[in-house]
């Protein structure tokens, strides 16, 4: 009797394990790729590949370098979470990227396991110019950012309101939550 549960429980691993079709990945290889795999957002026409978390690229105007032309970009807070019915943590990362100017702009960014990888779905989420992201939380499968950004007539440099954003993942992509 032993040997046939014992056998049966192999089993169930084995084909459980099978049909799920997925590279499971450890939370610290998961944050590594993180840092160190591609970036696309709305104000960036090419994928940028970070480097440990940060990458700097110089663009060129009509073919010439310029000294303002510098863009950079720094991996924040990494946080993994449930967020799909995956059964899987899908990974989020605080972007900040700078492309010359004065501003920092602040993103949400959606990785998901592919094959084995992690890789970013979807398009970041622009969470603002300048603001500062004091706490990410994933609960029920939701993102709850909460964050200091600027309030009326207050001058970019200086954000003071308090704010919080929910978002879930609707087909692969971060989309502000609608209750």
């Amino acid at each position: 009797m032993k040997k046939s549960v014992s056998l049966c429980f192999s089993f169930f691993l084995i084909f459980s394990c099978a049909t799920t079709g997925k590279k499971e990945i450890p939370d610290s290889k998961k944050i590594k790729q993180i840092r160190n795999t591609f970036w696309q957002s709305d104000r960036v026409e090419e994928k940028r590949t970070f480097n440990e978390g940060q990458y700097e690229f110089e663009t060129k105007i009509n073919g010439e370098s310029c000294a303002t032309c510098i863009e950079k970009a720094q991996i924040g807070k990494i946080i993994l979470g449930n967020l799909t019915e995956s059964g899987d943590k899908e990974g989020l990362a605080i972007i900040y990227s700078e492309t010359g100017g004065s501003g920092t702009f602040v993103y949400l960014n959606l990785y998901i396991n592919k094959n084995g990888k992690m890789v970013q779905s979807g398009f970041p989420l622009f969470l603002g110019d300048r603001v500062r992201v004091q706490k990410v939380t994933i609960l029920e499968k939701k993102v709850i950012v909460n964050l200091i950004t600027h309030g009326r007539g207050e001058p970019l440099c200086c954000p003071t309101t308090r704010e919080t954003k929910i978002f879930n993942v609707i087909n692969g992509q971060l989309k502000k939550f609608k209750k």
